[in-house]
């Protein structure tokens, strides 16, 4: 395969099946792994953040092609594993995108391509459109937005598959990025020292709703004291 390694303003994206781990850093979410293309049996390396993966699983990145002294790799800006964007996620964040899309006519959009994965596609593609759902003219529309903020789209769309609210997607994208989701699965308990408006009872919400901890976790237990050490500090000046 030749892989054109000039500097492109357009994003690329690549996808396949994850065949082996290189390197994998659980403080820095930093991964190098090898993955086998879908349009090829060609083996190429992505470097980017994610969450823990496993060869075998089916992953979605988007970036740019870089040469580097290890040779040609794909470099992410966002990495997405198959079914982390629920079909309720992905209608919550499709809602009010462009006008006359609601929950109802987002659910039969997506369910006309078939799955999330399916309609994610679609939007990426030159998919012919037949107006069944949508006039064609608001699903070009549709397309169009997408296609301009496909990772903003992607990472609210993951964040509302954890059933988080709007104004905690918004603030979680306005400060990690691409990175948001990652960091919600990682250590949602940092949040509240980084994210201003957000203190330690909506970051356990945020936690315990997205699924990053158990109710009875330790790591819930020692974020919870640390918070009420940090509070009788702040109220009374010591922690004794």
């Amino acid at each position: 395969m030749n892989i054109n390694t000039e500097e492109k303003e357009t994003k690329e994206i690549i996808t396949g099946i994850v065949i082996r781990i290189v390197y994998s850093n659980e403080d820095t979410l930093f991964r190098v792994f090898k993955i086998e293309l879908d349009t090829s049996d060609s083996v190429v390396t992505i470097t980017g953040k994610s969450t823990s993966f496993r060869t075998g699983e089916r992953v979605r990145a988007i970036g740019k092609w870089e040469r580097t002294k290890y040779g040609d790799q794909f470099v992410a800006e966002m990495i997405k594993f198959e079914n982390s964007v629920t079909e309720d996620g992905m209608v919550e964040s499709l809602c009010g995108l462009v006008k006359g899309i609601g929950p109802a006519k987002a659910r039969k959009l997506i369910k006309h391509f078939g799955s999330v994965q399916d309609f994610i596609d679609a939007m990426d593609s030159n998919v012919e459109y037949n107006g069944v759902v949508l006039p064609i003219e608001t699903f070009n529309d549709l397309k169009t937005k997408w296609q301009e903020t496909r990772i903003e789209r992607e990472v609210d769309a993951e964040l509302a598959s954890m059933n988080l609210t709007p104004g905690i997607r918004n603030k979680l994208r306005a400060k990690y990025g691409s990175n948001a989701a990652n960091v919600v699965k990682k250590d949602p308990y940092r949040i509240p020292m980084e994210v201003e408006g957000i203190g330690f009872l909506t970051a356990d919400d945020i936690a315990l709703e997205s699924g990053s901890v158990e109710v009875n976790s330790i790591k819930r237990l020692d974020a919870a004291t640390l918070h009420c050490l940090q509070e009788d500090s702040l109220d009374s000046g010591h922690t004794s």
